[in-house]
């Protein structure tokens, strides 16, 4: 950047590799990759908030608040089919109540 021009240009703007962390064995990984959701073979929650939408949560990773925890420590596959079988009208519990729908 020249003192006149602080925009920076595209060259001079963060590089999303710079976003990007480094693994232990010099690998570089996206950053969801450290939360342990693309593991095929780690252990999951299944979550719910009070709109009763759900989410696939890794196992080694705290809970956030406003979630509680519907299906406890299983693998990827099962959250995923809880998921599919539980979660069959994806609009918000508000939206499906101001439209008269409840059905989950």
């Amino acid at each position: 950047m020249s003192p006149q021009n602080s925009t920076p240009t595209p060259q001079q703007q963060a590089d999303p590799q710079d976003e990007l962390t480094p693994a232990a064995d010099g690998s570089v990984e996206a950053p969801h990759a450290a939360t342990g959701l693309d593991d095929a073979e780690g252990l999951f929650h299944v979550l719910v908030n009070a709109e009763e939408q759900y989410s696939l949560w890794p196992g080694a990773v705290p809970v956030p608040r406003g979630w509680d925890v519907v299906l406890e420590s299983a693998p990827r596959a099962q959250c995923l089919a809880h998921i599919e079988a539980a979660w069959t009208d994806l609009r918000p519990l508000s939206l499906r109540q101001a439209s008269g729908t409840t059905a989950g």
